[in-house]
């Protein structure tokens, strides 16, 4: 469900706690060490870690949850071994 309730705009130190918590995401699954950030208080990182698990673990429940279906429906070995692949790859995740 998307949210479209206005909401009041996050001062510029949430923002910069955001922008640092999105860098070491993203240096998290680049595979780089996160530069040191600034220490961000605990309810933001532990906040913004749910939020960002959530949206990842959703689509990837309803992906695995399909490649199943798939898998177990395929009588073709080649397409079979596809849908294997593709689960092994959720399942990393």
């Amino acid at each position: 469900m998307i949210d479209t309730v206005p909401h009041v705009l996050p001062d510029a130190q949430k923002i910069l706690i955001f922008r640092m918590l999105a860098q070491g995401v993203v240096a998290a699954l680049e595979g780089a060490p996160a530069a040191p950030a600034v220490s961000a208080p605990p309810a933001a990182s532990s906040a913004f870690l749910t939020l960002v698990g959530h949206e990842l673990r959703m689509p990837l429940t309803v992906m695995r949850a399909a490649l199943k279906l798939i898998e177990a429906r395929m009588e073709d070995p080649v397409q079979g071994r596809l849908a294997q692949s593709a689960l092994r790859s959720t399942e990393h995740l």
